[in-house]
């Protein structure tokens, strides 16, 4: 509508853009096509399910991202607890929003091919709330 703006434009969020290129690439990265989301409820669920007690839900959930994120050093007993999550997770073809992350780390980073095919659809990337970011979303 304003002369001069480029026909294209795409937004969202980082873990939307992240997940448009997992659907589009996901093979790369053994993501099976269809992959759900885990939102807050399904993820207690999973955790409640493996026998984490409701008390500890969201200190384990944190670990775990943690973990995933920036390979923070789990107990036995929390990588234990990590590896059923994960399973059921990978089960179910599921992914929560710290694998969303991961999992598009690995395809930029794993597999040149698909980072040029991701790479060529824009020109310019504008990311709002730059200083708000984690360092494995950089």
């Amino acid at each position: 509508m304003v002369p001069g703006v480029p026909q294209y434009i795409t937004g969202g969020t980082l873990d939307a853009l992240g997940v448009q290129m997992l659907r589009a690439h996901g093979k790369l990265v053994d993501l099976p096509d269809g992959f759900g989301i885990a939102d807050d409820d399904y993820q207690t669920e999973v955790l409640r399910r493996i026998g984490v007690p409701r008390r500890q839900l969201r200190r384990v959930l944190g670990l775990i991202g943690r973990h995933k994120l920036s390979q923070y050093q789990l107990t036995p007993e929390d990588q234990r607890l990590h590896d059923e999550y994960q399973a059921q997770l990978r089960k179910h073809g599921v992914l929560d929003f710290d694998d969303i992350i991961t999992c598009t780390r690995e395809l930029l980073a794993g597999h040149p091919d698909a980072a040029e095919v991701v790479g060529a659809q824009w020109d310019h990337i504008l990311v709002d709330e730059f200083q708000d970011i984690s360092a494995p979303q950089f």
